[in-house]
């Protein structure tokens, strides 16, 4: 039996790796259908995790680049549903460090 998990208490928590360390606040949360359910598969944390949540983040990069920003812009890290421990969903915990986590592209 797996356990359920309500979303909208997850997002916005803070997220810190298995050292401690800060990653970000859980914006996104994405998941697939299988069968009846749907499962989630990752979550995705930091500002630009924040942009795809508002659907904003690929225009809004778009329209940086097209008036001349180079440079860091927003970033966000992936984080395969393995790799978040929930068992305290008020304090979700990466079961890894944050450097073995992938960053999202552009």
């Amino acid at each position: 039996m797996s356990e359920e998990i309500h979303l909208e208490l997850l997002i916005g928590r803070r997220v810190v790796d298995a050292n401690g360390k800060k990653v970000g606040r859980i914006e996104e949360v994405l998941a697939e259908e299988r069968g009846d359910d749907l499962v989630v598969t990752e979550y995705h944390v930091g500002s630009k995790g924040m942009a795809e949540r508002f659907s904003i983040y690929h225009f809004g990069v778009g329209l940086l680049r097209l008036l001349g920003a180079r440079g860091h812009l927003a970033k966000a890290t992936r984080i395969p549903w393995e790799k978040l421990d929930l068992t305290d969903p008020e304090k979700p915990r990466l079961t890894c460090a944050v450097e073995e986590l992938e960053d999202l592209e552009d």
